[in-house]
C-alpha cells in the first residue's frame, strides 16, 4: 500500500479521502500478523478501531464519496468489525474479571477462575471465526478495494464539484459543515434522553458520540495546527464517548455474568461481581452529564462557525 500524501488545507479532497482510507486500511493490515500470533490483545483492538473509524467516516463524509462503493465497503467493514468485536469484547471482559481478583476473598477465587475458563473458551471460538475470516476471499477482496482507494478514491459528483472550484481552504469548507451536522445530531439525541435515560438510548448516544469523535480526528488531517478550543472540545467528545462506552460495558458484563453463572462457586462470585458492576454503573450514570455540560460550551466549538 502506498504511503498517504501529506495534507494541507490546500490539498484536493481526493487526497484527504485517500488519507482517511489509508489510515483505516493500515490499521487492519499492519495488525494481521499480531492477531494471528495472538501474543498481544492490542492488535485486535487496533484493527477493530481501524475498521470502525473508517466505516464511521465513510458515513459522516458520505456526500463526498461514491454511494455504491461506500455502501459496499461499509457493509464489509461491518462484517470484519463484528468478528474483531467478538474477540475484543472477550479481551475487555477478561481484563475486568482479572482486576476483580485483587480484593476478592481467597475462598471465592476458584469461582472467578471458573468464569475466566468459560470466557477463554468463548474467546477461542471467536478467534477461530476471526482467523477464518482473515484467511478468506471476502477479506482479501475488501483489502484490495481499500488499497485501490488509497490512490484513487471513488469520489461523488458533489466532491468532484468541490474539487473543481477548490480554494485554499477547500478541505476545511468541505469537512467542517459535516462535523457540525454530526454535533447537531448528537445534541438532539441527548436532548431526547430525558431525566432518567434508558440504557439502550444511552448506548445510541455513545455510538453518535463516537462518530463525532472519529470525524474530529479526521479533521486533524485537514488542520493539524488546530486551535486550543478545538483540541479541548475534541478531548471532551472523546471523554463523553469513553464514559458512555464504559457504561455500556457494565450492561454487557451483567448480561454475560447472568448467562454463564452455573454450579459450584461461580454463582456466588458472579453475584459479588454484579454488585460491583452496578456500583460502577451508578457512578457513570452520575458523571456523564457533567461531561456533557462541559462539552456544550460554545467557545470551544467556535471553529465550526468558520
Amino acid at each position: 500500500m502506498s504511503e498517504a500524501q501529506p495534507i494541507t488545507t490546500a490539498s484536493p479532497l481526493e487526497v484527504a479521502i485517500a488519507a482517511l482510507v489509508a489510515d483505516g486500511t493500515s490499521r487492519l493490515v499492519e495488525n494481521e500478523a499480531g492477531i494471528r500470533d495472538d501474543s498481544d490483545i492490542e492488535h485486535v483492538h487496533h484493527a477493530r478501531v481501524g475498521a470502525r473509524r473508517l466505516r464511521s467516516n465513510l458515513s459522516t463524509f458520505k456526500r463526498l464519496v461514491d454511494a455504491d462503493w461506500r455502501q459496499t465497503i461499509r457493509a464489509e467493514l461491518a462484517w470484519i468489525g463484528s468478528l474483531l468485536g467478538e474477540v475484543r469484547d472477550a479481551d475487555v471482559l477478561s481484563v475486568w474479571l482479572e482486576a476483580q481478583a485483587a480484593d476478592l476473598d481467597p475462598a471465592d477465587r476458584s469461582g472467578l477462575l471458573a468464569l475466566l475458563d468459560t470466557l477463554a473458551d468463548e474467546r477461542r471460538l471467536a478467534l477461530g471465526a476471526l482467523l477464518e475470516g482473515l484467511d478468506g476471499d471476502r477479506y482479501a477482496a475488501l483489502i484490495a478495494a481499500l488499497v485501490d482507494a488509497t490512490t484513487a478514491p471513488p469520489l461523488s459528483i458533489a466532491a468532484d464539484g468541490a474539487t473543481a472550484g477548490a480554494s485554499d481552504d477547500a478541505l476545511w469548507a468541505a469537512f467542517v459543515p459535516l462535523i457540525g451536522h454530526e454535533w447537531k445530531r448528537l445534541r438532539r439525541q441527548i436532548a431526547a434522553l430525558g431525566a432518567e435515560p434508558d440504557l439502550g438510548a444511552l448506548h445510541g448516544a455513545r455510538i453518535r458520540a463516537k462518530k463525532l469523535r472519529y470525524a474530529l480526528e479526521a479533521l486533524e488531517f485537514v488542520d493539524p495546527e488546530h486551535d486550543e478550543g478545538q483540541k479541548e472540545w475534541a478531548g471532551l467528545v472523546a471523554l463523553l464517548q469513553d464514559e458512555l462506552g464504559e457504561l455500556h460495558d457494565t450492561v454487557s458484563r451483567e448480561a454475560w455474568l447472568r448467562r454463564v453463572a452455573g454450579g459450584g462457586q461461580a454463582p456466588l462470585v458472579a453475584g459479588q461481581l454484579l454488585e460491583r458492576n452496578r456500583v460502577r454503573r451508578a457512578e457513570l450514570l452520575a458523571s456523564w452529564p457533567r461531561v456533557w455540560k462541559r462539552l456544550r460550551a460554545k467557545h470551544l466549538r467556535a471553529f465550526l462557525s468558520g
